[in-house]
């Protein structure tokens, strides 16, 4: 069966987001978890925190490619500073991105909502605790919204530290 990127797939991923605590919502293309290319379409509200991480596995690459709003992607050096910030939208300059295993990163929406294609080899393993950047709050920490406000303006070379 055909699968579809639509409009009415984006909503449907950006409605689930605006009802999940996380605000963050996936579709899944791939069967099963352990499916050789994790294939998923990622919505996003404003607000939403992923911690700054990465998949050490030498085969854990990451492609990411903006389908629908405005979304900042950042790589970070292991010490937290800032390496790159790419701006990530359809139509813009960059739409899309490829990084390396090992890579430390987080994404975070510019716009309000936000929609990203994410393709990464499998199998599905879960993140180790060794895989969360130990420099930044971990999800639900007061720091959050302190590290979210951050990094909206923070520039290259910039390490965050916490109030």
């Amino acid at each position: 069966m055909t699968k579809k990127i639509d409009q009415t797939l984006i909503k449907q991923v950006i409605d689930q987001a605006s009802a999940s605590p996380r605000l963050r919502s996936n579709f899944n293309f791939h069967p099963a978890m352990e499916d050789p290319v994790q294939r998923l379409l990622i919505g996003f509200k404003k607000g939403t925190y992923v911690q700054p991480h990465h998949h050490p596995a030498e085969d854990k690459w990451e492609m990411l490619v903006a389908v629908h709003g405005e979304v900042c992607f950042v790589v970070f050096e292991a010490d937290g500073s800032i390496k790159d910030k790419v701006t990530l939208s359809q139509g813009q300059s960059s739409i899309g991105l490829e990084i390396p295993a090992g890579t430390w990163h987080t994404i975070y929406p510019i716009s309000e909502e936000s929609a990203f294609l994410e393709m990464k080899r499998g199998p599905y393993t879960p993140s180790e605790p060794t895989d969360f950047a130990a420099w930044a709050p971990s999800e639900g920490e007061p720091d959050v919204e302190s590290f979210l406000q951050w990094i909206e303006n923070a520039q290259i070379g910039d390490s965050y530290k916490p109030s």
